[in-house]
Protein backbone atom coordinates (compact mmCIF):
# COMPACT_ATOMS: atom_id res chain seq x y z
CA UNK A 1 0.00 0.00 0.00
CA UNK A 2 2.80 2.42 0.91
CA UNK A 3 4.48 2.24 -2.50
CA UNK A 4 1.05 2.44 -4.48
CA UNK A 5 0.43 5.77 -2.36
CA UNK A 6 3.56 7.13 -2.87
CA UNK A 7 3.89 6.60 -6.61
CA UNK A 8 0.26 8.39 -6.42
CA UNK A 9 1.50 11.50 -4.38
CA UNK A 10 4.83 11.42 -6.38
CA UNK A 11 3.26 11.50 -9.85
CA UNK A 12 0.96 14.06 -8.39
CA UNK A 13 3.68 16.22 -6.73
CA UNK A 14 5.74 15.74 -9.88
CA UNK A 15 2.91 17.12 -11.81
CA UNK A 16 2.10 20.36 -9.21
CA UNK A 17 5.71 21.13 -9.51
CA UNK A 18 5.58 21.33 -13.59
CA UNK A 19 3.01 24.03 -13.74
CA UNK A 20 3.00 26.98 -14.25
CA UNK A 21 0.10 28.93 -12.42
CA UNK A 22 -2.35 27.24 -9.98
CA UNK A 23 -5.65 28.90 -9.54
CA UNK A 24 -7.41 29.73 -6.10
CA UNK A 25 -10.13 27.15 -7.42
CA UNK A 26 -7.29 24.97 -8.46
CA UNK A 27 -5.92 24.90 -5.09
CA UNK A 28 -9.21 24.39 -3.35
CA UNK A 29 -9.68 21.36 -5.46
CA UNK A 30 -6.15 20.43 -5.14
CA UNK A 31 -6.17 20.79 -1.35
CA UNK A 32 -9.15 18.52 -0.81
CA UNK A 33 -7.86 15.57 -2.97
CA UNK A 34 -4.51 15.59 -0.76
CA UNK A 35 -6.83 15.27 2.56
CA UNK A 36 -8.87 12.43 0.79
CA UNK A 37 -5.54 10.64 -0.06
CA UNK A 38 -4.24 11.70 3.75
CA UNK A 39 -7.17 9.36 5.03
CA UNK A 40 -5.13 6.66 4.10
CA UNK A 41 -3.02 6.87 6.70
CA UNK A 42 -4.89 4.54 8.78
CA UNK A 43 -3.66 1.60 6.86
CA UNK A 44 -0.72 1.90 8.66
CA UNK A 45 -1.62 2.67 11.93
CA UNK A 46 0.74 2.12 14.51
CA UNK A 47 3.56 3.10 12.32
CA UNK A 48 3.48 6.07 10.51
CA UNK A 49 2.85 6.35 7.22
CA UNK A 50 5.90 8.11 6.22
CA UNK A 51 7.70 4.79 6.74
CA UNK A 52 5.79 3.10 3.93
CA UNK A 53 5.14 5.83 1.32
CA UNK A 54 8.43 8.31 0.46
CA UNK A 55 6.35 11.39 -0.68
CA UNK A 56 4.35 11.46 2.79
CA UNK A 57 6.30 14.51 4.10
CA UNK A 58 6.62 16.38 1.11
CA UNK A 59 3.18 15.79 0.19
CA UNK A 60 2.00 17.38 3.59
CA UNK A 61 4.12 20.24 2.76
CA UNK A 62 2.60 20.89 -0.35
CA UNK A 63 -1.08 20.33 0.62
CA UNK A 64 0.48 23.39 3.20
CA UNK A 65 1.44 25.67 0.51
CA UNK A 66 -1.74 25.05 -1.26
CA UNK A 67 -3.81 26.35 1.51
CA UNK A 68 -1.17 28.61 3.11
CA UNK A 69 -1.10 32.91 2.52
CA UNK A 70 2.35 34.35 1.05
CA UNK A 71 3.39 35.43 4.88
CA UNK A 72 2.82 31.87 6.50
CA UNK A 73 4.97 30.58 3.40
CA UNK A 74 7.80 33.12 3.72
CA UNK A 75 7.68 32.69 7.90
CA UNK A 76 7.92 28.87 7.74
CA UNK A 77 11.02 29.24 5.24
CA UNK A 78 12.73 32.04 7.34
CA UNK A 79 11.89 29.47 10.69
CA UNK A 80 13.55 26.71 8.12
CA UNK A 81 10.28 24.53 8.13
CA UNK A 82 10.35 24.32 4.49
CA UNK A 83 13.88 24.55 3.78
CA UNK A 84 14.70 20.77 4.73
CA UNK A 85 11.77 19.98 1.92
CA UNK A 86 12.13 22.02 -0.51
CA UNK A 87 15.51 23.90 -2.72
CA UNK A 88 15.14 27.69 -2.82
CA UNK A 89 14.94 27.04 -6.62
CA UNK A 90 11.48 25.20 -5.96
CA UNK A 91 9.94 27.42 -3.21
CA UNK A 92 10.57 30.55 -5.92
CA UNK A 93 8.61 28.14 -7.83
CA UNK A 94 5.54 27.47 -6.04
CA UNK A 95 5.53 31.52 -5.04
CA UNK A 96 5.72 31.94 -8.77
CA UNK A 97 2.24 29.47 -9.21
CA UNK A 98 1.00 30.10 -6.71
CA UNK A 99 0.51 33.87 -6.47
CA UNK A 100 -0.03 37.18 -8.75
CA UNK A 101 2.92 38.55 -10.18
CA UNK A 102 3.70 41.92 -7.97
CA UNK A 103 5.98 43.94 -5.42
CA UNK A 104 5.44 41.75 -2.50
CA UNK A 105 5.89 38.41 -4.24
CA UNK A 106 8.98 39.58 -5.97
CA UNK A 107 10.88 40.83 -3.05
CA UNK A 108 9.96 37.23 -1.13
CA UNK A 109 11.82 35.58 -4.78
CA UNK A 110 14.51 38.12 -4.22
CA UNK A 111 14.97 36.91 -0.38
CA UNK A 112 14.85 33.36 -0.87
CA UNK A 113 17.10 33.35 -3.76
CA UNK A 114 19.37 35.44 -1.65
CA UNK A 115 19.35 32.67 1.05
CA UNK A 116 17.71 34.78 3.81
CA UNK A 117 16.93 31.95 6.10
Amino acid sequence: MGELLSSVLQYLNTSLTLMDDISADESTFLISLYTSLFTMESFFHPLEAGQFCAEWLRSQYIRELLEWRMVDIMDSWKEGLLQGVFQRDEMVGWLRKLFQDNDVRARNIIEIQRGYS
